[in-house]
């Protein structure tokens, strides 16, 4: 029952009231049943990938689960695009550690197609740098000093990690595993 309740609600979105309310009748009159289908989508890009889907081999059912699918397709493309910057600095090199401001510093550059130049000394840029090409098509160069030519100029200051090893140090004896 209340999975019933909960694929009606999910479902509702995408119906007009007479559809809802022809659909609803079905169910209850177990002529008709209701199933989420996987579309295989990272949690990443969309909050959910799970499409709700009406279960009969009625024409008029499968039009309207054609158009529940349009419509959450369109719906994903929308979502994204709101937070494509923050799920681009997400997959920027995970494993060096550069603040969160410069991740989506560098996730915009990607966006607008832009040139980057990291100034830093660090021997890990060549690994950032990658990141970013793998990415994108972006243009990616690094040094220790600035050069002319790019759009976006990023400078990589040595993170200090002492902050958060005393974090990891008073959150010890919190963690269980």
């Amino acid at each position: 029952m209340r999975h019933r309740k909960f694929l009606l609600k999910k479902i509702r979105n995408y119906l007009s009231i007479k559809e809802y309310l022809k659909l609803k009748y079905n169910i209850y009159m177990d002529d008709l049943s209701l199933s989420f289908k996987s579309n295989r989508v990272s949690f990443l890009i969309a909050e959910s990938n799970l499409i709700p889907q009406i279960n009969s081999k009625s024409d008029y059912y499968k039009r309207i689960n054609k158009r529940i699918e349009d419509e959450y397709n369109s719906n994903l493309i929308l979502d994204f695009s709101n937070r494509a910057k923050f799920v681009i600095s997400e997959y920027l090199s995970p494993n060096i550690i550069i603040s969160k401001k410069t991740k989506l510093k560098i996730a915009d550059s990607i966006i607008k197609n832009k040139s980057i130049y990291l100034q830093t000394s660090s021997k890990k840029a060549h690994i950032l740098s990658k990141s970013i090409q793998n990415l994108s098509n972006v243009t990616v160069n690094y040094g220790p000093n600035k050069k002319k030519g790019f759009d976006t100029y990023i400078k990589l200051e040595k993170e200090d990690l002492g902050a958060y090893k005393e974090e990891a140090k008073n959150n010890l004896g919190k963690v269980r595993v």
